[in-house]
């Protein structure tokens, strides 16, 4: 009498396309995963790029208005120029007769 004994060990074909797939979409979402979060630090990066432009920029122009009018030989020969009186009137009047609407936003307190 013939005893059969089953000693195969393995996996069947089966078992590992489902794995197989599996571990595809593990590794699909991971790969997503790190493109968006690259695509986030690119921007992130084009922002912080931005904000020290224009913190350099705002910074030599300051520098640049505190430096106006400066003379220090008084070879320029500059002045300031005053405006007459009459035109501050002029621009009161304007200013009472067009309808100038101002909008603000309501986080920005008035100035």
């Amino acid at each position: 009498m013939l005893v059969r004994l089953d000693t195969s060990r393995g996996f069947t074909s089966i078992e590992l396309l489902v794995a197989l797939s599996m571990s595809i979409i593990v590794l699909a979402a991971i790969v997503s995963s790190l493109f968006s979060q690259q695509k986030v630090h690119m921007t992130q990066e084009r922002l912080i790029e931005m904000q020290q432009d224009l913190r350099s920029a705002v910074y030599l122009f300051g520098a640049d208005v505190k430096m106006a009018g400066y003379d220090p030989t008084g070879g320029a020969n500059a002045t300031f120029l005053i405006r007459p009186k009459s035109s501050f009137k002029l621009i009161a009047m304007a200013m009472a007769i067009l309808p100038i609407r101002v909008h603000r936003s309501p986080l920005t307190p008035w100035r």
